[in-house]
């Protein structure tokens, strides 16, 4: 699968789907086929498909949580095609995510604070 992916280094392809599989252990591999149908489909459109999957067992591997290490994992290819793009194009963003991973859930969550509209109406009403 790494070959037809797009990343150039397949040997380093490979084993970073190799550390993905065992990490996620053998309650997992159902996870792990459903990732590896999604990765087979939005890695070859990255920027930098190698990069993309090494970030990606990056985070996987910084989730402490076993249980929630693929619960965590994009459930849509929406998702997971915005999040492999960061991950393939921006070192700063993947560096947050790996830091916290669980602001890949607040992200999901959307904005739950108070809106623009709202906080300028707070303002106006201070002043």
């Amino acid at each position: 699968m790494a070959g037809s992916t797009g990343v150039r280094d397949p040997e380093r392809g490979c084993r970073d789907l190799a550390d993905l599989t065992r990490r996620a252990g053998p309650q997992a591999l159902a996870d792990v086929a459903r990732l590896a149908v999604l990765l087979d489909a939005i890695l070859p459109r990255c920027a930098d498909a190698g990069m993309a999957l090494a970030n990606l067992e990056r985070f996987l591997a910084a989730v402490r949580s076993s249980a929630r290490r693929f619960t965590t994992c994009p459930a849509t290819s929406r998702m997971a095609e915005i999040l492999l793009q960061v991950f393939s194009t921006s070192h700063y963003f993947t560096e947050v995510l790996i830091r916290d991973p669980l602001l890949l859930d607040w992200l999901r969550s959307g904005p739950s604070g108070p809106t623009d509209h709202r906080c300028r109406r707070s303002l106006e009403d201070a002043f």
